[in-house]
């Protein structure tokens, strides 16, 4: 009984270290940004995901819109909530 625990509490000690070695390697920024359309606003929040990963000298991943793409009251401006993964060279 006394080794399986141990075999189990090593398990679980290389699968957290494993995932914390792959999450090192790339990190996630958040942003949102409005424009006149909807696809305006997805333009230019990307835009600026993707400019800051490459700023940072990394490589830009999946870019996911975290919620549905909102407006104001008068349906003038749209907002675009999204994030990007970055993958750090």
């Amino acid at each position: 009984m006394r080794i399986s625990l141990r075999t189990a509490a090593l398990t679980a000690a290389c699968t957290l270290a494993a995932g914390a070695a792959i999450a090192a390697d790339s990190y996630v920024v958040s942003a949102a940004y409005d424009g006149f359309s909807p696809e305006e606003a997805v333009a230019h929040t990307t835009q600026v995901l993707v400019a800051h990963c490459e700023g940072r000298g990394d490589r830009a991943g999946p870019v996911t819109l975290n919620k549905p793409i909102g407006s104001d009251a008068y349906g003038m401006v749209f907002f675009a909530d999204m994030s990007i993964t970055c993958f750090k060279n």
